[in-house]
């Protein structure tokens, strides 16, 4: 019995399926190697909004949809979007145990003929990898909104996150998700990957000017800033040029009120 239990303890594959919570899923492949057999869903949410996201387990490819509310018809219509009519009607979808996942979307599935597997929340059970994904989406996401402000739609700048996503090399292997998926090298846009955005218009004139200004507001706290420090270096230079004290009794002799009160 020690034996049993030595090798027990040292059996990742017992181990593994002691986290799991539903003992249903001990046993189940973890993973699908036909391409869009099954897919990853799970919900983050960006500035408050929800957010589908989901994760085809054989190439990793993600997609993501922003959703107008938390519910399970508008997760339903997402899917149908985004994966059914994109890349054809997977065998079955992995999700966590949510109501979003429940409803409309499971009368839909049940239609559709695709198998919902509920499967617990952590990062080491079947839906870890498109869990990970929701750090990597949302500091990208909010680091274009720093850049860009409200002037662009949250929907491209979530377009734009997943494609860099996508276009990352997949770990343990030398292709990305998305030349797993189609097959061919991703390729960034002929502007680069960070797309050129288009000045709009304001008040105060066309683009054109608005730029102009913009410019010479740029330049004008340059030269504020480079006077500032001319003059802190003439006033350097000067106190350098006085005569300092090195020693208590230079001090004392520069200080004379403070001489009559040592007297």
């Amino acid at each position: 019995s020690t034996d049993v239990k030595k090798w027990v303890e040292a059996c990742v594959v017992c181990q593994r399926g002691a986290t799991f919570k539903d003992k249903r899923q001990v046993g189940r492949a973890t993973t699908s190697t036909t391409r869009g057999d099954e897919w990853e869903l799970d919900l983050m949410f960006v500035d408050g909004r929800p957010v589908l996201t989901g994760r085809e387990v054989a190439t990793g490819f993600y997609v993501a949809e922003l959703l107008p509310d938390k519910s399970a018809a508008a997760t339903w219509e997402a899917c149908q979007h985004r994966i059914i009519l994109a890349h054809g009607t997977p065998a079955r979808f992995r999700t966590d145990p949510g109501k979003e996942f429940g409803g409309e979307f499971l009368a839909g599935c049940r239609q559709a003929g695709i198998e919902v597997r509920p499967t617990p929340v952590g990062d080491n059970n079947p839906i870890g990898g498109v869990e990970r994904a929701h750090g990597t989406l949302d500091r990208w996401i909010r680091n274009l909104r720093l850049e860009d402000g409200e002037s662009v739609p949250l929907h491209e700048h979530l377009a734009e996150a997943v494609a860099e996503l996508n276009a990352l090399v997949k770990e343990g292997t030398s292709v990305s998700p998305f030349e797993a998926w189609t097959g061919r090298p991703w390729r960034p846009p002929a502007q680069g990957p960070r797309r050129k955005r288009q000045v709009m218009p304001t008040e105060e004139g066309e683009p054109q000017q608005r730029a102009v200004q913009v410019a010479e507001r740029a330049q004008a706290g340059v030269n504020d800033i480079q006077q500032g420090r001319a003059v802190q270096n003439e006033r350097d230079a000067e106190r350098r040029g006085r005569p300092m004290p090195r020693q208590v009794g230079d001090i004392v002799r520069y200080l004379p009120k403070a001489r009559d009160r040592v007297k």
